[in-house]
Order: structure tokens, then C-alpha cells, then sequence
């Protein structure tokens, strides 16, 4: 089984060294995705372990698509109905890269049009009806059109501590790319002197931990009929498993707005991190720090 992991364009290498470390097979990097083997145990620790991936999507099938009638019949005779049950419709989003078809809503129409006709076949109906669980993305580059079943739900980056700002700048999955990327190995203090509500050092506290950034929500693919609920039970119990307990070198929180510190002690508390994080109000232009090394790790926009 194929996975596909979305992320924002320049975080592909952090994905894949991610993926790396969770012993994920047969890693390949694209832009904004990259993509491993596995079952859907790992699936689950994918949705689970993540940390700067925005989805994770199983391949359904990949097709040759220079002309509408390829892409219709070659959507067509995938096995749709080994994803979606009768009583449930489906929702179709595309992209066009560099191909000849373009036009992403007749792209999107047609392989919707494919996909309920080969379910109305199989389930002897006229029409679909019913809530759409199913979310399917059609994501076509240099002619080739890969079709593809996501599995998160709501993005990734809502691990569901962020509570006061959610729609802030710095999203969650920026911030634990930016953590992977720094080089920091949890082993010397961590500062981030502009730290607005909190996120770099949430994601920081985190990720030393070894904590499940998708330990504390739910997951779209919990619902599908065919993936056995007790494999989410037990990826989400080896992932709790796996935190470590031992004490993290001090992380350290600064801004110049008690507002923004507020919201940091509310974001840390949500994510259990709070023990971990020192958090205190100051200027960075004027600051000084305790620690003679340490990484300094910031984000401005």
C-alpha cells in the first residue's frame, strides 16, 4: 500500500527525515508530498507521528491522462468500492501541474462522474446518496494523474492545543519543521526570543518528548469501515509508549507582549508540555541570556 504525505513546498526534507526515523519504506520525495510503503498500521502512525506533514492520503491508483476520456476510464476501473460503502457519496478536489489537461474543475468533474458510476454499478443504484466521508484528490503532473483517498480529515497541523490563535501565521507543522531542520538534538537549551503564543516551543518540548502531535484528535480514516479500529488502538498506545520521560534541557519562551505569553502558558498547558517551557516577558534587542551555548530558534513574518 502507497501513502502519500502532504507538506508545504520547501518542508519536503524535513517530512522525509521524519519518515526516515520512523523506519517508514521505500521513501520518495516530490514537491509539497512525499511518499512511502507500508500497511495500514503505518498509515496510522503516520497520522499519528507526523510532524510537519499537512495530510497523509492512500494511493488508490495512478493512471496515464492525456485526454478526458483517459482520465474518465482510467478512474473508472479503479477499485473504488474496496474504499467507499453504499450510503456514502464522495468529494472530489484536483490539481494540474505541467499537463495537458488543465482545467482543474473538468478534472475534477470527470473523475467525480468516473468514480460514482463504477459505485452505482457495483452497488446496483442510480445515484449516490447519503453524507460525504470520502475525500478524493486527483493530482495530475506531467500527464500522469494520481488518485488518492485522504485519511487525516481536518490538516495535520491541528493538533488541538492551539486554542487562542488558531489562525496564526506560524502554523504547527511550520514550527516542527523549523525544529527538525535547526539541527537541535534535545540535548542543549533551546530560546526563542520572539515566541508570539508559544508555538516553536511547544513543538520543541514536543518533539524532545517523542509526544504524538496527533495523539489528542481524531483522524477521518478512524471511520472508514475497512480500517480496523483496533489498529488506531494500538498505534495510539505504542505512540504513548514511546514518550520520553526523561528531564529535557531548558527551553525558553521570551516576547515583549504579556497578551501573547498568556496564550504561550494556555498552548503549553493544552499540549502537557507547561513543566517543560520557562516562559518570561523581554526585549530581544535588549535580553540576556543565562545559557553560554545553546540554538536560538525563531520565526518572524
Amino acid at each position: 500500500m502507497k501513502f502519500i504525505a502532504t507538506t508545504a513546498y520547501g518542508l519536503e526534507g524535513a517530512l522525509s527525515r521524519e519518515m526516515k526515523a520512523l523506519d517508514f519504506k521505500h521513501i520518495e520525495v516530490d514537491t509539497s508530498r512525499v511518499t512511502f510503503e507500508g500497511d495500514l498500521a503505518d498509515g496510522c502512525r503516520a497520522n499519528l507521528m507526523l510532524r510537519s506533514a499537512g495530510r497523509v492520503r492512500i494511493e488508490v491508483g495512478s493512471i496515464k491522462a492525456e485526454t478526458f476520456d483517459e482520465l474518465h476510464d482510467g478512474v473508472y476501473a479503479m477499485p473504488w468500492e474496496d474504499f467507499v460503502e453504499r450510503g456514502f457519496t464522495v468529494t472530489v478536489t484536483a490539481r494540474s501541474v505541467r499537463s495537458k489537461l488543465h482545467a482543474e474543475p473538468s478534472i475534477q468533474s470527470v473523475a467525480h462522474k468516473a468514480i460514482c458510476r463504477r459505485l452505482c454499478e457495483k452497488y446496483k443504484v442510480s445515484k449516490l446518496v447519503g453524507k460525504s466521508k470520502y475525500a478524493i484528490e486527483v493530482h495530475l503532473y506531467k500527464d500522469r494523474a494520481v488518485l488518492s483517498l485522504d485519511t487525516s480529515g481536518q490538516p495535520l497541523h491541528m493538533r488541538g492545543y492551539r486554542v487562542l490563535n488558531p489562525e496564526a501565521a506560524l502554523r504547527e507543522t511550520l514550527a516542527g519543521a523549523l525544529v527538525t531542520f535547526s539541527g537541535w538534538r534535545y540535548d542543549w537549551p533551546m530560546v526563542d526570543p520572539f515566541c508570539g503564543s508559544g508555538t516553536i516551543c511547544v513543538e520543541a518540548a514536543m518533539a524532545a518528548r517523542n509526544m504524538p502531535p496527533g495523539g489528542n484528535r481524531e483522524f477521518i480514516g478512524e471511520k472508514f469501515r475497512w480500517w480496523d479500529k483496533a489498529i488506531w488502538e494500538q498505534q495510539r498506545e505504542k505512540a504513548l509508549d514511546e514518550i520520553n520521560w526523561e528531564p529535557l534541557p531548558p527551553i525558553r519562551g521570551f516576547d515583549n507582549d504579556p497578551k501573547v505569553l498568556s496564550m504561550a502558558k494556555t498552548h503549553a498547558r493544552k499540549a502537557s508540555v507547561s513543566e517543560d517551557i520557562t516562559w518570561a516577558e523581554a526585549d530581544a534587542t535588549t535580553m540576556q541570556l543565562e545559557e553560554e551555548r545553546g540554538h536560538i530558534l525563531f520565526y518572524l513574518d
